[in-house]
């Protein structure tokens, strides 16, 4: 009997999870936690099947990137900081890695819309494709300047050959090849961490920098610089994340130093989202909106994830299950109240 609550003891120390809510601790807080009730309870999916069919954890990981396929209800992608890019085809429930890309630091991934098995994924100064779904990886882009990071991807979802790239230099370059050539569409002061485009008319991009938006509306021809949108929220300094809606045209919304603002036609205007007062000092690392309703949205901080199924009329903030960040969130295509979070160490 003592024999038997030892091991139990041993067992609950190593990954502990608390029920409202709950953590993990530590050692094993990484990788990417599924919920299928809105955020109520989580479920951390941390299994990789093996060339050898010998599950391993990625439990220990810290995720950059996560991304649903467009081309797979079932598909998502994540992309480590040190550990290279990994896939699932069964909403989380076990992971592959794509081994021939190695262990690079995955900064930004994507699909293209038409060819399922052509994948993309930004890494250091350079952009790897793949067109046999991750078996087989060639470098198309590598920048001269080796001390530049690569960003941010972007597959055009109408004519997937027509990709954008984002680098440290503020720069942004289009191919419209499928990565043979390149050339420089834009060029602003600071890094452009990301690239989003619009699911309606992929014409229009927005650029995100640390504290800037600019947007075009001709395929990356010209670019305007936002500022001008965001003059009565005064304390807006710095710019998280943006995202939009697949159900809405126009819809996006944007986590920045003030809180969540929103825009329904595609930047003109903007309103503030009213938010629980988060936690002292906490920032919005990522927010989401639901695939199914775009009154549900979703958005997670350090320590607390948040709710809200009306719009952000009314929210409900849950604790993480984890004793890491909340870094990153994304919704299933299918099943509305499907959630998926990724975490990231404190130090990184």
């Amino acid at each position: 009997m003592l024999a038997v609550l030892v091991i139990l003891i041993l067992s609950l120390s190593a990954c502990t999870i608390n029920l409202g809510g709950g953590s993990v601790s530590e050692s094993m807080a990484g990788g990417v936690f599924r919920s299928d009730d809105f955020g109520r309870s989580w479920k951390q999916t941390a299994t990789v099947l093996s060339p050898a069919d010998q599950p391993i954890s990625i439990a220990d990981l810290d995720v950059v990137e996560l991304r649903s396929d467009p081309t797979d209800k079932q598909g998502l992608f994540f992309g480590s900081l040190s550990n290279g890019l990994y896939y699932s085809y069964n909403y989380g429930d076990s992971w592959q890695k794509a081994e021939r890309l190695g262990n690079r630091p995955i900064a930004s991934l994507a699909v293209d819309f038409q060819n399922r098995c052509t994948w993309y994924a930004v890494s250091g100064p350079s952009l790897w494709r793949s067109t046999d779904c991750g078996r087989f990886w060639d470098r198309v882009y590598a920048d001269a300047r080796s001390d530049i990071l690569m960003y941010s991807v972007v597959v055009d979802n109408y004519a997937p050959s027509t990709l954008y790239m984002s680098n440290a230099k503020g720069e942004i370059l289009k191919s419209e090849d499928s990565g043979v050539n390149w050339r420089t569409v834009g060029r602003f002061e600071r890094s452009v961490k990301s690239l989003v485009m619009s699911h309606f008319d992929s014409r229009i991009l927005f650029a995100q920098t640390d504290n800037k938006i600019f947007r075009t509306i001709d395929g990356g021809e010209t670019w305007t610089d936002l500022k001008d949108k965001f003059k009565s929220f005064s304390l807006l300094n710095k710019i998280s994340t943006i995202t939009t809606s697949n159900r809405q045209q126009g819809l996006w919304i944007m986590a920045t130093s003030y809180g969540l603002l929103k825009t329904v036609n595609d930047g003109d205007d903007w309103t503030a989202i009213d938010l629980i007062t988060p936690e002292k000092k906490a920032q919005i690392n990522d927010v989401v909106i639901s695939q199914q309703d775009v009154n549900k949205i979703y958005y997670v901080t350090d320590y607390v994830f948040y709710s809200t199924v009306d719009g952000g009329r009314t929210w409900q903030s849950l604790r993480l299950p984890t004793a890491r960040r909340g870094w990153r969130l994304e919704t299933d295509v299918t099943q509305d109240g499907r959630i998926y979070l990724a975490t990231r160490r404190w130090d990184k």
